[in-house]
């Protein structure tokens, strides 16, 4: 951005024809941009509608800025999907653990009631559910 309101100035101060203020903002640019900049001031862009919309579109033009965004947003990319390979495992865990917790509450129920009919029937539903539960938990794969 700075080095676009620099350009921008610059082709102020150009098209007025003030040379020392032009010469300023010149002196200003970055390292790195000056090579597409020089190259793009040859293509004499005041004058020459075919020449390109800025020094930003020469093949000069380097930004370290830019190179280390890519490499920092394929690092990102990276961490994300770890991040999300992990939150997948805590899921299926956290579902497991609640499996668990359920039978627990079942068998407390099953503590509670009177009839040998209804104590049994929650029993088979903890015990089938425990067996989903463990089967479940054993199978997530490891990280």
């Amino acid at each position: 951005m700075y080095d676009a309101s620099v350009v921008a100035e610059w082709l102020t101060a150009e098209a007025h024809g003030e040379a020392r203020l032009a010469a300023v903002f010149e002196r200003r640019f970055l390292p790195e941009f000056r090579p597409a900049f020089d190259a793009w001031k040859k293509t004499d862009p005041l004058n020459n509608p075919h020449a390109p919309a800025g020094p930003q579109s020469m093949p000069q033009y380097r930004s370290a800025m830019t190179e280390q965004a890519v490499k920092l947003n394929s690092e990102a990319t990276r961490a994300f999907a770890h991040g999300d390979r992990a939150r997948q495992y805590s899921d299926e865990f956290v579902r497991g653990t609640v499996g668990l917790a359920t039978v627990l509450l079942l068998v407390a129920l099953s503590q509670r009631l009177r009839t040998r009919t209804a104590r049994i029937g929650l029993l088979a539903v903890a015990g089938l559910l425990l067996s989903v539960s463990i089967y479940h938990i054993l199978t997530i794969p490891s990280a």
